[in-house]
């Protein structure tokens, strides 16, 4: 795996990828979902699974820029 990007995505995938079921956290009350573009992936994934207790559930390439990435957290009901 040499692309830089990819090694970055198999890193967040080790690191915050469970098959945990998602804790008490917050619940979004129907929000079918959102979307956020972030500076720092990382620090943002720490934020929504850490403290909000969100759980990430898939890191994917952007289908139009492969040097960005798409995450998606389980926000609860």
């Amino acid at each position: 795996m040499s692309d830089p990007h990819e090694k970055k995505r198999a890193a967040l995938c080790e690191k915050y990828l469970t098959d945990d079921p998602p804790a008490a956290g917050v619940a979004t009350g129907g929000v079918d979902h959102l979307a956020l573009i972030c500076s720092d992936l990382e620090a943002t994934i720490d934020f929504y699974t850490r403290v909000l207790q969100m759980r990430l559930v898939k890191v994917v390439p952007n289908r139009d820029e492969p040097t960005s990435t798409h995450i998606f957290l389980d926000m609860g009901s």
